[in-house]
C-alpha cells in the first residue's frame, strides 16, 4: 500500500516488490500531512508555526492539523489488514517518524509536537497480532489531547523547538545524484 499524494512512495513500492509485483494498493489514508502553504518550503518555516500554534491548529491553506493528518495516517495503517498479508506498506517520513517513536516511548511519556527524524528505507516490523493494539494506544494518544499539552501546564511536557528538539524532516524530490541532498523541505 502506498499514498497517492507523492509518486515516490509508488515507485519506492515497485522496487521493494519487484517487476513484475504484485498489484499495488494506494490508500489516500496513508498521504503526508496536507502542509498547506508551508508545502515545497523549508520544513523550519512550518516548524515555527507548529511550535508556535499547536498540534490542532491547521496551517494556513492546509485541510488538516497535524493531529488530524496523524489520526488519518493511523487509520489508514490499520487498514492495511484488510488485505491479505504478507504486505508492505510504504509511507513518508512523519508517519514512520510517529511509529518509531511510539517503539521507543518511555512509558507515560508524552507524545512530542515534534518526532524524531525517520531513517531512509528502515523498515518497521509490527505483527498483525500486534498492529491493532499499537495503533489503537496511538490514536488514544491522540483523542485524549497529549498532543498538545502546553509546556508548564502540568503533568505534559511538550518538545519546543528552542529546547533543541528533533525535528523530523520531508525531503522533496531530488534531481540530484544519491549522495547530494537538497535542504529539508515540508
Amino acid at each position: 500500500m502506498a499514498g497517492q499524494r507523492i509518486p515516490r512512495a509508488r515507485q519506492t513500492a515497485n522496487l521493494l516488490m519487484g517487476v513484475p509485483g504484485p498489484e499495488l494498493i494506494t490508500d489516500p489514508r496513508l498521504n503526508e500531512l496536507d502542509y498547506g502553504e508551508f508545502e515545497g518550503s523549508p520544513f523550519l518555516e512550518y516548524a515555527v508555526w507548529l511550535d508556535g500554534h499547536g498540534a490542532h491548529e491547521r496551517p494556513p491553506g492546509g485541510s488538516e492539523s497535524q493531529r488530524e493528518g496523524i489520526s488519518r495516517m493511523l487509520t489508514g495503517v490499520l487498514a492495511a489488514l484488510e488485505h491479505p498479508g504478507p504486505r508492505v506498506l510504504v509511507a513518508h517520513g512523519l508517519l514512520v517518524s510517529v511509529l518509531l517513536w511510539h517503539r521507543e516511548r518511555t512509558p507515560g511519556g508524552a507524545m512530542p509536537l515534534f518526532f524524531p527524524e525517520a531513517p531512509y528505507i528502515e523498515p518497521v516490523a509490527i505483527p498483525d497480532d500486534e498492529l491493532p493494539g499499537f495503533i489503537g494506544a496511538l490514536i488514544n494518544d491522540l483523542e485524549t489531547g497529549v498532543l498538545d499539552r502546553a509546556v508548564g501546564s502540568g503533568d505534559r511536557e511538550v518538545t519546543r523547538i528552542d529546547e533543541g528538539a528533533s525535528v523530523a524532516t520531508v525531503d522533496p524530490v531530488s534531481h540530484h545524484s544519491p549522495d547530494q541532498k537538497d535542504l529539508p523541505h515540508a
